[in-house]
């Protein structure tokens, strides 16, 4: 499905901007990867900026979906 193929690519693409600034996700369960990705950029505002508004264009995917974050892992 398109907006699951979407959900997926922008938890990629957090994951490699993350990486490129050094900060590492990891393997995360259902419902933790909102709260992981704001921790590990809560120092770095210009980086929390950008990662928030990829977070929330996630959950308004994940929304569409018809899914809650902590019900469903992409």
């Amino acid at each position: 499905m398109l907006l699951q193929a979407k959900v997926r690519a922008i938890k990629n693409d957090l994951r490699g901007s993350l990486r490129t600034f050094g900060l590492k996700v990891g393997q995360m369960g259902a419902g933790g990867f909102d709260a992981r990705v704001r921790a590990l950029v809560e120092d770095t505002p210009a980086v929390a900026t950008v990662a928030g508004a990829l977070l929330e264009a996630r959950r308004a995917l994940l929304k569409q979906l018809g899914c809650c974050t902590g019900c469903w892992s992409v």
